[in-house]
Parts: structure tokens; sequence; C-alpha cells
């Protein structure tokens, strides 16, 4: 679980870098899409075919996509590095 946290923290640092090179919105939210669900995929992996296991990826994916966003939203406004 820590290094699904800590791949998660960095992917968003990387996130930041990739959208000051690229600051369309629709790229980032992809990428954030994508991030969240890596992350959540183990929910998947185990049974696919749960209707529980389902609920609990999208509520992960949900929760890990709103995480990210506001990672990278207070990395740009430079409030994550002076914390």
């Amino acid at each position: 679980m820590l290094r699904s946290i800590t791949a998660t923290a960095l992917f968003a640092l990387s996130l930041t870098t990739a959208a000051q090179a690229d600051p369309t919105a629709a790229y980032l939210n992809t990428r954030i899409q994508q991030a969240a669900e890596n992350l959540c995929a183990p929910l998947l992996s185990s049974r696919p075919s749960s209707l529980v296991y389902k609920k609990w990826f999208a509520d992960c994916v949900a929760d890990s996509n709103a995480k990210i966003t506001a990672m990278v939203t207070a990395d740009k406004r430079g409030t994550l590095a002076s914390n």
C-alpha cells in the first residue's frame, strides 16, 4: 500500500511537469484518470465480475482522481513544495 501511495505521489509530480509542458486540461485529466485506474486495478484483478468489487473500484478511482488532482493543483500553486 505504501508503495502504491509513493508511486502515485511521484506520478502526480511528473504530471505537474507534463502539465507545464502541455497546459491542456484535457490531457492532464486523462493522465490523472489513467493513474487512478492503475492505482485501483488490484481491486478488479481479484474478482472482476463481482458487483461489490466494481463499486469499490469505481469509488477508489473517483477518490484517487480527486486526491491526485488536488496534489497537482497544490503543486502548481507552490503550496506542496512549501509544506
